[in-house]
């Protein structure tokens, strides 16, 4: 082993242990874990010339009479790492924005906004800011777009927004969320897609994981017994988000039948179709691509109740509604829709009833 001093351009010095054999990229993860740099931002240089991660310490110094090895460290941030960055100041601005409950400090709304516009949610970040210059005048007056701009404590943001929507109309970056999900994959912190509520919080950022995630569950679905699809519950068809490892997370499908074979009862009444929950436990991995670029990969595993799926055509009479027993229902001979000129009392009793007829 042998004291590998790394300085940077500013004067500060790191030093740790190696050992010659190790590769470059192994001697970049040891400092990172003193010098508080990730280990894509390290750049060493040996000599004037940069280290390759593949390469191997003992491949650039004589071996003999080694004690001490000096590098230049050169930090040069990357997108991931520039993303991450502005997702933990989100992380920890949302978190203060909801349980602000007296909105009287306008500087964690302030910190929300600039770290949801980093991440490209423009449009959440407008909102953010203009709460922000409502908190700084005590709510004293509505302020419109034009007033946005000239604000005096969120003007010079909401300027830079302006100028980028007139410049791209706000394009969203997807190579910068996949850069981040690669990081927060490598610190187990992706189920937080599930945790910190990306589908609410982060819609844009939730577009991207979601393309990654649909491929892999979609197929399973369809192979349902009785030829299921899924059944879209409010923007798309996962509802219901939770974590199960650090980079796991479990989702909750609405699935419902194709109808393609329809189910009848004695009479040979046509059946509504029946719909059931499936729980899509949805693990994330990392590998490399074509290019050599890592990126983040999606795999599935089903689990449900087989009684839940019938075989298609199947009779199961009064069977409905998520593969459970439907609710008997009171007959109401001669009921008819609420009339005008009712008390609200019957009125809402009507409905009630009015509801259940129309179930059944």
């Amino acid at each position: 082993m042998v004291i590998l001093t790394a300085q940077m351009m500013d004067g500060q010095e790191f030093e740790v242990e190696v050992d010659l054999n190790e590769s470059v990229h192994t001697a970049k993860e040891r400092l990172s874990t003193v010098c508080d740099i990730h280990t894509s931002e390290i750049t060493l240089f040996f000599d004037s010339i940069i280290l390759s991660d593949n390469g191997a310490l003992l491949g650039m110094v004589l071996p003999s009479d080694v004690e001490e090895l000096e590098v230049v460290l050169v930090r040069t941030p990357t997108v991931g790492t520039k993303a991450v960055y502005w997702y933990d100041v989100w992380v920890d601005a949302s978190a203060v924005t909801l349980a602000d409950l007296e909105l009287k400090d306008a500087v964690p709304w302030i910190n929300l906004a600039s770290s949801l516009y980093c991440l490209g949610e423009c449009g959440a970040a407008w909102i953010a800011y203009r709460k922000a210059a409502q908190i700084a005048q005590n709510w004293k007056v509505n302020i419109d777009d034009e007033q946005l701009l000239t604000d005096p404590a969120v003007g010079k943001y909401t300027r830079i927004l302006n100028r980028s929507y007139k410049r791209t109309e706000w394009r969203f970056d997807e190579a910068r969320v996949k850069s981040l999900m690669v990081l927060l994959h490598e610190e187990g912190r992706l189920s937080e897609v599930a945790t910190k509520e990306w589908n609410t919080q982060l819609p844009y950022c939730w577009a991207v994981i979601n393309q990654l995630m649909e491929p892999a569950w979609r197929p399973k679905v369809s192979d349902l017994p009785g030829a299921y699809v899924t059944k879209a519950r409010g923007s798309d068809n996962i509802f219901r988000l939770e974590a199960k490892t650090r980079n796991s997370i479990v989702a909750e499908l609405c699935v419902v039948e194709s109808g393609i074979h329809p189910r009848t009862d004695e009479a040979g009444r046509v059946l509504p179709l029946l719909e059931a929950i499936v729980k899509a436990e949805l693990q994330f991995n990392t590998s490399k691509n074509e290019a050599g670029d890592v990126e983040v990969t999606v795999s599935c595993t089903l689990s449900y109740n087989y009684k839940d799926f019938p075989a298609p055509g199947k009779t199961y009479g009064n069977r409905r509604g998520y593969g459970i027993p439907g609710k008997s229902k009171k007959n109401l001979p001669g009921k008819t829709k609420p009339a005008v000129g009712d008390s609200l009392d019957d009125w809402d009793d009507d409905w009630d009833d009015w509801d259940e007829d129309e179930e059944s």
